[in-house]
């Protein structure tokens, strides 16, 4: 379950970003409330899902932000990045490292595209 509820979120946020108004609201939802139930995991002992958590909780904040400076959201997936490696998901690192490069590519900052990307390589 902890795995369907990380997909959904990060499903979730790359809908939320796609879209606007209503439709990004909803998704937006949808990802606050997988990231509840995975924090109630967390807290119950259940610590491999943290980084989960914590990877759709940036991309929330990212996107809820919309004027964060990519150093600061650099810093974010940095953390995101840090956290799957500690909890020995290098699976999740990669997925974690490749969404940064999309989201930095996408916002045209190419140098930390090219970094998280080549690091998801």
């Amino acid at each position: 379950l902890p795995m369907r509820g990380f997909y959904e979120g990060l499903i979730a946020t790359s809908l939320a970003r796609a879209s606007t108004g209503s439709t990004r609201t909803k998704h937006q939802r949808k990802a606050a409330k997988i990231i509840e139930v995975l924090g109630g995991w967390a807290k119950k002992g259940l610590k491999q899902v943290y980084h989960m958590a914590n990877l759709i909780n940036i991309e929330l904040r990212i996107l809820s932000k919309g004027s964060m400076t990519a150093e600061e959201s650099s810093g974010l997936y940095d953390s995101a990045i840090a956290a799957a490696a500690k909890a020995g998901f290098i699976h999740h690192e990669a997925l974690a490292s490749e969404r940064a490069g999309i989201m930095f590519y996408q916002q045209n900052e190419r140098d930390l595209a090219t970094k998280y990307l080549t690091k998801a390589c």
